[in-house]
């Protein structure tokens, strides 16, 4: 078993407020997880715990045996999409290298290898012919999947999004989910999401937080349909953990 992510009873807390609490989970090689719950569950924070970002009070994550800060360089990240600032003047190409840009540079500087593994991974994403374009000018879908070229750039063996489809409509989220389908022959992938029936059809594991959480493989659901999974008008999963 290629373990990748060990999670064994987290507990967080902010200002002594507990947001997490005996949240468990395991994450193998090649496997595509998503993380779901209402908001305020703790979704971000747990995404944010694997990334080193924060630090739990009790319990422990282990992202490739180590610790999550020891294992940032194997970690790619795409965060919420509102949280990147498209406005910023710089295109396509020029935002998936600064990931790629060495600390200690005075200037940027990049290597004609870099370049081309840029070049390589937009083609893949199919966005090549747009990486003189700026970032601005492109369609939500365009901006997503730059923004996956992005934390691509590293050649990452973890994938973790934070709901990658939140600000496209429907068929732009059902290229993504297929996009990161595809990638997920070379790495590992965690999503948060709130479209629990519609990702059920790529990923093979589910984990529902909501200050506690339940970890399910999808072959052990036994149904994923409308109304009240949460509060309100979200999605349910037919289960027992009844979060």
């Amino acid at each position: 078993m290629d373990k990748i992510v060990d999670c064994k009873n987290v507990r967080f807390s902010y200002n002594h407020q507990i947001v997490l609490d005996n949240i468990n989970f395991e994450v193998e090689k090649n496997d595509y997880m998503a993380i779901v719950g209402p908001n305020g569950g703790g979704k971000s924070t747990l995404l944010k715990l694997m990334l080193g970002f924060l630090q739990p009070v009790s319990g422990s994550i282990k992202i490739f045996d180590k610790n999550p800060i020891l294992s940032r360089k194997q970690i790619g990240y795409v965060p919420q999409f509102a949280t990147f600032d498209f406005d910023f003047p710089i295109n396509v190409l020029e935002m998936i290298m600064l990931s790629n840009l060495n600390s200690k540079s005075f200037l940027p500087f990049y290597k004609k290898s870099e370049i081309k593994s840029a070049h390589e991974i937009l083609k893949k994403l199919q966005i090549d012919d747009l990486w003189n374009r700026q970032v601005s000018d492109l369609s939500g879908g365009q901006r997503q999947r730059a923004l996956i070229a992005r934390a691509l750039i590293s050649q990452p063996k973890l994938l973790l999004l934070d709901e990658p489809t939140a600000s496209v409509d429907i068929h732009v989220e059902k290229d993504i989910y297929a996009l990161l389908k595809s990638l997920n022959e070379n790495m590992a992938i965690i999503l948060v999401t709130h479209d629990v029936s519609f990702v059920s059809k790529f990923v093979n594991k589910i984990v529902c937080v909501n200050r506690c959480s339940c970890f399910h493989k999808i072959s052990e659901l036994k149904d994923i349909h409308l109304q009240g999974f949460y509060s309100g008008d979200f999605t349910e999963i037919n289960h027992s953990c009844k979060l």
